[in-house]
């Protein structure tokens, strides 16, 4: 969809090009906005715990669920 707004905003009539400039500046928008929320998350987490598989990755996340510790927190999976 990305390379089609490209595409159009660049080549055809006037009406693709406008249309394909307004479709590229929406997804830019919402791109940069999922990123600025990424950070803003990553930000608040104040901890990082590491596990070694996705049975723990995903008990880990409950538990700190529980205890209202899961934004603060990031689990990492280690592939060792």
């Amino acid at each position: 969809m990305l390379n089609t707004a490209i595409h159009d905003s660049t080549n055809g009539e006037h009406e693709d090009r406008v249309f394909g400039q307004r479709l590229y500046n929406l997804m830019e928008m919402h791109i940069d906005a999922d990123n600025n929320q990424r950070l803003q998350e990553e930000e608040r987490q104040t901890h990082v715990h590491i596990v070694f598989s996705l049975s723990e990755a995903g008990s880990l996340k409950v538990a700190l669920s529980k205890v209202g510790k899961r934004e603060e927190s990031r689990v990492g999976l280690s592939r060792v």
